[in-house]
């Protein structure tokens, strides 16, 4: 199964999101420590309600580093990602956590594939990209 954009089920979609903030960061200050995946990834899978408004305002600061066309092109990503979304849920099941972790994985995936279409088989080295191809 790859990358489903159509899919409206909100921990698919949440994960997805944190895959989206992930490469903007990585976009913004390039490969870090601790990364807002390292430090949010368990919050945001089983408490997203807490974590992710704080990380989407984490997220305008690196906006903000990135050139126009990167910054529109990934401020589009993001209302693509959160546009079927009302409201962060207080709390996720486990089957909402596993939801949430295909969705995080399958647009992590598709975020390398972008960035290194000629190694789409080893997908260790890659770095996520924008839109556009160009290195998130």
């Amino acid at each position: 199964m790859s990358l489903d954009v159509n899919n409206p089920d909100p921990a698919y979609r949440l994960g997805r999101l944190l895959a989206v903030l992930e490469a903007i960061q990585y976009q913004a200050q390039g490969a870090l420590n601790k990364n807002v995946v390292n430090r949010y990834y368990s919050a945001a899978a089983t408490r997203p309600g807490s974590v992710f408004p704080r990380m989407l305002e984490l997220t305008q600061h690196h906006l903000a580093k990135l050139p126009t066309r990167s910054r529109i092109s990934r401020q589009k990503q993001l209302g693509e990602v959160v546009n079927e979304l009302i409201a962060f849920s207080p709390m996720q099941t486990l089957e909402e956590q596993g939801r949430f972790a295909l969705g995080y994985y399958h647009q992590r995936y598709a975020n390398f594939q972008k960035a290194a279409p000629e190694t789409a088989s080893n997908t260790d080295n890659a770095e996520p990209t924008n839109e556009e191809g160009e290195k998130a």
